[in-house]
């Protein structure tokens, strides 16, 4: 499958948008908002790529 869109929200929610139609819905359960807290995070398998992260603080590329 291949990634053809991608959609989050002020909360932390997700959609992946995938080929043939397929698509992941992913919300967070918790509403911590410290420095450890981490909804989800996206990124390439490629060595070194830079990971998109989402936590209770917001959004931030790592």
């Amino acid at each position: 499958m291949i990634v053809e869109r991608v959609e989050w929200d002020e909360v932390g929610g997700l959609k992946i948008f995938l080929s043939q139609g397929y698509l992941l819905e992913v919300f967070p359960d918790t509403s911590e908002d410290d420095e450890y807290s981490e909804f989800w995070r996206l990124f390439n398998r490629k060595e070194d790529s830079p990971h998109f992260v989402v936590t209770g603080n917001g959004t931030k590329n790592q």
